[in-house]
């Protein structure tokens, strides 16, 4: 009998696990290009918040550019810990500079047009700029180069 009611809750366990878990992706998780086509953004979740980094720019020398502390811009993770602001709207959280590091607060949504708004500020909103970033589709090659697309 004990045996019984095992198999049958293996069987209950087994079926659960076969059923794949939808979730839903925040629109904002993607490939995000500049408006100058001259920067790519990976944003994927990390946890519960949105995190990104730095996967495509365009170069001319043999390897991509580096930070004022070294550090390779390739790959750098340039949004971090963003969480969702009590609309659920927006995003909130920590962007970095490539070239030097520095760090800021920031807010990203998705806009009615489908892009990404993107908005570093000091201490306040009102001291800020926000830029507007749209969906990517091409090709990014070894070592974060994008193609001239000149």
């Amino acid at each position: 009998m004990m045996s019984l009611f095992f198999a049958s809750l293996s069987n209950i366990n087994a079926q659960q696990s076969a059923d794949p878990i939808k979730i839903s992706q925040p629109v904002e998780v993607g490939l995000w290009a500049t408006k100058e086509n001259d920067g790519v953004f990976q944003i994927y979740v990390c946890g519960q918040k949105l995190c990104g980094r730095f996967v495509g720019m365009q170069y001319t020398t043999p390897l991509p550019p580096t930070s004022k502390q070294g550090n390779s811009q390739c790959n750098f993770l340039m949004l971090q810990n963003f969480v969702r602001d009590k609309s659920g709207n927006r995003w909130s959280g920590t962007i970095f500079d490539p070239r030097n590091e520095k760090a800021y607060d920031a807010k990203i949504w998705a806009s009615s047009k489908g892009e990404l708004k993107v908005r570093g500020y000091l201490g306040i909103t009102l001291l800020g700029e926000t830029h507007t970033w749209h969906r990517f589709s091409g090709k990014i090659m070894q070592n974060c180069r994008l193609p001239d697309l000149k």
